[in-house]
């Protein structure tokens, strides 16, 4: 397991750096402008659809192969992909929530308002690998972008919801908090049955 992180940590310092330069952007942004969402959001998106871009390498690269000759099991190494995409998430999430905090604390907003901010990107963050790495695991990195796109047109037809939540004036409503805090709950519920779903995919794949 420890070998698996280091391989995928030398693959993000060689091809990671540019997810955290935008986070820094757009955390700079959103200190800056009146709407924090979408700067929350996107670096959060790009940031959990990572693990998957290491996939993509690894499948151009006959990893999967070589990786099935390996001292460890296809549990560990789909187990390995999770947890690189929780250790990935982090720093931008930290990097996202600075930045969001301060943007309120400037504006004079409210801390749940950011609170609500924040919980919704980590579950943004968190239910993108936990869609796209079974699906990539059983139809391929390339097939499994379709899944991708059918995602992203879900969660942006979900905006509106939110921002009727938010309301147009920016006043928060009391269930705004506790709802940032179920959608995380069920974000992270969601990546726990979407590890049980790729080790039985990985377990029965032919490689």
């Amino acid at each position: 397991m420890k070998g698996l992180l280091i391989k995928d940590y030398y693959m993000a310092l060689k091809y990671a750096k540019g997810y955290f330069l935008i986070s820094i952007i757009f955390g700079i942004i959103s200190i800056m402008g009146s709407d924090n969402m979408f700067f929350a959001l996107y670096p959060a998106m790009l940031g959990g659809l990572f693990s998957v871009s290491i996939m993509a390498y690894d499948e151009k690269s006959g990893w999967n192969s070589y990786a099935a000759i390996l001292p460890c099991t296809r549990r560990m190494i789909v187990t390995e992909k999770y947890i690189f995409a929780v250790l990935f998430i982090i720093p931008i999430a930290v990097i996202n929530s600075a930045a969001i905090i301060a943007g309120e604390m400037m504006r004079g907003g409210s801390m749940a308002e950011a609170g609500m901010i924040i919980l919704t990107m980590l579950s943004v963050a968190i239910i993108f690998p936990s869609i796209m790495l079974p699906s990539s695991l059983k139809f391929g990195v390339e097939k499994g972008r379709i899944i991708f796109y059918i995602v992203i047109v879900l969660i942006s037809a979900s905006f509106p919801v939110i921002f009727n939540i938010i309301g147009s004036d920016g006043d928060m409503s009391p269930v705004v908090f506790p709802y940032g805090l179920q959608t995380f709950i069920i974000a992270v519920v969601i990546m726990v049955l979407s590890w049980f779903i790729s080790v039985r995919i990985y377990e029965g794949k032919d490689i």
